[in-house]
């Protein structure tokens, strides 16, 4: 994957986004050289974005994965790119301070939206394990008004991710 000019880099990571697939974070991070981080800020918010939604792409996938045999490859390649969206996200934080708030928080949505469309999928066929989830998942959002923060993780947690996945072992 190369990029010769800021167009074509631009291109490619449009194509990228539009994919929804995971990508090894070492072969956006080649395509990513220092001469781009000149780009205008609206296109570094791009690559920003980008890399949130690796991060959820590649931590869904971990934690999807077999507790008894965990991917080990989607959590280093979720750690990267968690670091990847730090990194990415400091020019934008260097030239718009207040823009960290929703940034985050777009970050976090991402991440849910990555699980929930996984879940979604596994669940197809499936009415009861559909219905479980759902109902998990509205008991989790009852707890969190009633400020049960510690209980709602766990239910919210438990509608994601089915028993024996990674992302249930701690709970």
């Amino acid at each position: 994957m190369t990029a010769d000019s800021s167009s074509g880099f631009r291109d490619t990571v449009q194509r990228l986004s539009a994919a929804h697939e995971a990508i090894p974070h070492a072969e956006f991070h080649g395509l990513l050289s220092l001469e781009h981080r000149e780009m205008p800020m609206d296109e570094w918010h791009k690559v920003v974005q980008f890399a949130s939604g690796q991060c959820a792409l590649w931590q869904v996938r971990w934690l999807a994965s077999p507790a008894a045999s965990p991917d080990r490859h989607a959590g280093e390649e979720s750690g990267r790119w968690q670091q990847a969206y730090v990194t990415y996200l400091a020019p934008l934080l260097a030239r718009i301070p207040n823009i960290q708030e929703p940034l985050e928080r777009e970050h976090g949505l991402r991440l849910a939206q990555c699980a929930l469309a996984r879940r979604f999928e596994e669940t197809r066929g499936r009415p009861l394990s559909r219905l479980s989830s759902a109902l998990l998942s509205a008991a989790a959002i009852v707890l969190e008004r009633v400020g049960l923060s510690s209980v709602a993780a766990r239910l919210r947690t438990a509608s994601l991710y089915p028993r024996g996945t990674a992302g249930r072992a701690g709970s």
